[in-house]
Order: structure tokens, then sequence, then C-alpha cells
């Protein structure tokens, strides 16, 4: 969003109420430059620096699938001055790590990679796979990650069993049609 010819009295919180896909409605400071200084809504400034950026995601995440128990890692790069920090998103749900629970099987690495100790997958309960986002965020704006869906593989005896029988189930139902 840009407003021209703005004043301090414009600066503000402001709502946003169209969620992209993966990430929920989210809150941002409007601010306000005038002559090269960046203004909040109390009007308090402090001087914009020129090589500041905001980010961009320079590593995206790719698909994966991974057999429940394994360690897997979600990568995603961001650039940006002042450095971004990075968020991850689960089917739109932001994900805990190691920083919000230090018992989280979850740790967000330095890069801004999603690394996961062990995928934890049960019968009732999911909570690994799903699709993830990752989201840069600094002052200057934010930057969104393609989507990347995490799967978790069948266990190798379970799948061969299940497709045999499938296969089975398919045979005997061509031959009663013949």
């Amino acid at each position: 969003m840009h407003v021209f010819f703005s004043t301090v009295s414009n600066s503000a919180m402001v709502a946003c109420n169209a969620p992209r896909v993966g990430v929920p409605s989210s809150r941002f400071q409007l601010l306000v430059i005038l002559c090269g200084h960046l203004l909040d809504a109390q009007g308090q400034g402090s001087r914009l620096r020129q090589e500041d950026s905001p980010p961009r995601i320079v590593e995206h995440p790719s698909d994966l699938i991974v057999s429940k128990g394994e360690p897997a890692t979600l990568n995603c790069k961001a650039e940006g001055r002042p450095t971004p920090t990075v968020e991850w998103y689960k089917d739109g749900e932001r994900v805990e790590t190691d920083k919000d629970d230090p018992r989280s099987h979850r740790m967000l690495l330095p890069s801004g990679s999603l690394f996961f100790l062990r995928i934890v997958h049960g019968r009732r309960s999911k909570p690994d796979e799903g699709a993830y986002v990752c989201v840069a965020r600094n002052y200057l704006g934010e930057a969104v990650s393609r989507n990347a869906s995490l799967e978790v593989a069948c266990e190798s005896g379970l799948c061969v069993l299940f497709f045999s029988y499938l296969i089975l189930l398919c045979c005997i139902a061509a031959l009663l049609l013949i």
C-alpha cells in the first residue's frame, strides 16, 4: 500500500483482513516517511537508512515425503536489511518451535529453515503433515514463500499389504463383470 501526501496523523495500526493462502489475517504498523525520517503514530522519528530493504525469499521450501520418526528440514532463506525475522505457518496456523517451547521437536534454524528432530505421525494425530510457508518480516514489509507440502510416507509393510488388497479387489470385480 502506498499513501501519498501523508502526515503524521496517517500513522496507525492497520488490520489486513484479506488473508493469503497459508498466512492468517495480520495487523501491520502503517509508518509515514517525511523527508527521509520514519515517523510512527506518536510522531516519534528515526532516520530511514537508504541501504535498508524489505525482505525477500531467496530460497523457497520444497515438497518433502518423509518416513515417520525420521528427521527432516524445510529450507527457507530470506534477505533484507535489517535482517528479517522468519516464522513458519502450517495450514494457515503459526508453527510452534523450540523458541516457543523448549520441548518442541521443531527447531527454527538461524538460516530460517525449519528442522524436525523427528516426524510425528499417528493414526489420529498428524501434527507434522500439511502445507507449510515461511514468512520473513522486517519494518519495511514481509515476504511469503511458496507452499511446500510435508507428507509422511507409508510404513512399507502396511503399504504393500494395503495395495495388494486393492489390486485383489479390482481383479475380483473385473472377473465378476466378465
